[in-house]
């Protein structure tokens, strides 16, 4: 056994489902199928309370140590168990469970929460993450979950799950990777303390986080490589307002220096607003791999116009007097002067304004600046534009040893 999915109740549609109580009871019957055990998924339905008798025998775990491997967790895990006991309550049901059955797996490498609650209390596996961190600073050969590598959280069925969560168990040396689902950070309402994470790589999906959690979340995440970022419908805050383009500078601020992966895009891009952001990408010193929208590779607006501006304010300020130059404002710039010589792989969503000739404007001058400018480019990958630009531009770019795929 490798793979193992949970559910705090039986599955609806009647087929056979394992709770963390049950899996407890497993492992005290077979030692070795916690040895075995490197995937959990565990879909949290919180309907299922804690009964008497499941608490009695989750303190009664902690009088096993044939259970624990190494034999010196127990002296941490022990106290552990007792505290969550205590201060958990039957409401947190299978999942004061789960943060035993946790504490038992001492190969588990990948954790995957899926929760279908709104706006749910996770407090109880904050606790044990907390516990958990403390153990990994006072006694490393022995501490719990040291092989676990990504952790996953996902709200189900357009339920939201507040970011800190999933940065706690960050607070673990061994976690390299954090993927979030339609997760929401807003306005500072919760704070990081003195975390300091080793995390590599962040993946948000149709997730919320605005520009001021960023920037309180990014200095904690010293280690950080791959950042990608898919911003989720505006539905999952309708109290704040996204501001792409402060987004992207909290991002080229902290991570310019050091970002290698960046996927900066929208859930629902026919909704989205796309600032400009012209040379922008120029400034991340070591980015091999860029994923963002067609739409961010215009010109920047020149001082004192912003995007926001309508057309009236555009004349008074001299900006541009004519339609004719609003084309021009909208015009794609070369990828040769726009982007890192450092980049490797480009993948670019191109939305309706830009899936004819006009993405042309791209490939201005690129057969003959590409090995100067972006000498390491080895591919490009493009949603579906129109086939005889397509065609076009996959023989342009082939004489100089970039191969271009489109997709759906």
């Amino acid at each position: 056994m490798e793979y193992l999915e949970l559910y705090s109740r039986p599955h609806l549609n009647g087929q056979d489902s394992i709770s963390a109580c049950d899996m407890l009871q497993w492992i005290q019957a077979d030692r070795g199928v916690a040895q075995r055990i490197t995937s959990l998924r565990y879909e949290d339905h919180r309907h299922k309370k804690l009964s008497p008798d499941h608490a009695s025998k989750l303190q009664a775990i902690t009088k096993n140590p044939e259970l624990f491997q190494p034999a010196g967790q127990l002296d941490h895990v022990r106290p552990l168990v007792n505290k969550l006991l205590q201060e958990g309550s039957s409401e947190d049901g299978d999942l004061l469970a789960l943060t035993v059955l946790l504490l038992l797996l001492p190969n588990l490498e990948s954790l995957k929460l899926s929760t279908y609650a709104y706006g749910y209390n996770l407090d109880i596996i904050d606790k044990m993450v907390l516990g958990i961190s403390q153990s990994h600073r006072t006694a490393p050969p022995d501490r719990p979950l040291q092989k676990l590598s990504h952790v996953t959280f996902e709200a189900l069925e357009m339920g939201t799950l507040p970011i800190q969560h999933l940065l706690s168990f960050s607070a673990i040396p061994s976690v390299r990777k954090l993927s979030g689902d339609c997760i929401t950070a807003d306005a500072f309402a919760w704070r990081l303390g003195d975390l300091d994470s080793s995390a590599e790589e962040v993946e948000f999906k149709s997730s919320f986080i605005d520009a001021e959690s960023l920037q309180a979340i990014l200095p904690h995440l010293p280690g950080l490589r791959i950042f990608k970022y898919e911003h989720g419908p505006t539905v999952l805050n309708e109290t704040s307002r996204f501001e792409p383009s402060e987004f992207f500078d909290v991002m080229a601020s902290c991570l310019a220096n050091s970002i290698r992966d960046v996927k900066f895009t929208f859930s629902m891009p026919e909704d989205a607003h796309f600032p400009r952001l012209g040379s922008a990408f120029l400034g991340f010193k070591e980015l091999r791999k860029l994923d963002t929208h067609v739409e961010f590779l215009r010109d920047a607006v020149p001082d004192g116009v912003t995007d926001d501006s309508d057309e009236d304010e555009a004349l008074e300020s001299g900006f541009h007097s004519v339609d004719s130059d609003k084309e021009d404002e909208d015009r794609l710039l070369p990828l040769v002067a726009i982007l890192p010589p450092s980049l490797e792989l480009l993948r670019l969503k191109v939305g309706p304004p830009y899936m004819g000739e006009e993405v042309e404007a791209l490939f201005e001058d690129f057969p003959a600046l590409k090995e100067t400018k972006l000498p390491r480019l080895r591919q490009i990958s493009m949603t579906y534009i129109d086939i005889d630009v397509a065609t076009e531009i996959r023989e342009m770019c082939a004489e100089v040893g970039v191969k271009v795929c489109f997709r759906s």
